[in-house]
């Protein structure tokens, strides 16, 4: 699913929609900033996309820094909020699978999640280098969701399977490297790494639980 499709909620920090016109922008900033960058696009470029004139954006968005920022309500509600509701349903399962059948379906659903918002995800952690607001708004979402919910998962996994007491940092960190890194070298690199989710993600979870030594 694209930003801009048909199912795709624009919502303020309220929870409640966005009008026609804000979602028209909107959708217009992430198509246009995602593809040119921040700092190389054009209010009037994306007013044009958006089928409203300069005025009209300034009057919901007075910069496109207002725009930029206007994108955190849709990665909280898109994003962070079905990692969190993700993590309470798997705390309430008392049915003990595979470890590697949970970490996988663990991958999948992140990266169904990333897939989802990759132009938001894209533009909001590119620009939160640039903006200190920005990177600490996200570190706080980060720390807030995605952190802990890792912690429970693992801590959940040490009680189901006995696992090794290794540091849960060091475990979350080896999964995000791994989702991030599968990803990223997807992405710019496909011929040399093509994307096979079933294949590549079960090889990721074996590498993860056994290592590479023979």
């Amino acid at each position: 699913m694209e930003a801009h499709s048909n199912d795709f909620l624009f919502v303020d920090y309220n929870g409640e929609e966005l009008n026609e016109k804000q979602i028209s922008i909107l959708k217009a900033a992430i198509d246009i900033i995602a593809e040119k960058g921040f700092s190389s696009s054009r209010t009037s470029e994306i007013a044009k996309k958006a089928g409203v004139s300069e005025g009209t954006l300034f009057r919901y968005f007075p910069s496109k820094k207002d725009m930029m920022l206007a994108l955190l309500p849709l990665i909280i509600h898109h994003f962070f909020k079905p990692i969190i509701e993700e993590t309470l349903a798997k705390i309430k399962e008392d049915k003990k699978g595979a470890l590697n059948q949970e970490l996988t379906l663990l991958f999948k659903q992140r990266l169904h999640l990333i897939d989802q918002n990759r132009k938001i995800l894209k533009i909001v952690l590119i620009e939160s280098i640039y903006y200190p607001e920005l990177m600490l708004s996200v570190q706080k979402l980060m720390e807030e969701t995605i952190y802990p919910s890792m912690e429970q998962f693992i801590e959940q996994q040490r009680e189901k399977h006995k696992l090794r007491k290794v540091d849960s940092t060091t475990i979350s960190r080896s999964f995000i490297s791994l989702l991030l890194g599968y990803i990223v070298l997807s992405n710019y690199f496909p011929k040399l790494y093509p994307r096979n989710d079933e294949t590549e993600i079960t090889k990721m979870v074996d590498i993860l639980l056994n290592g590479i030594k023979r």
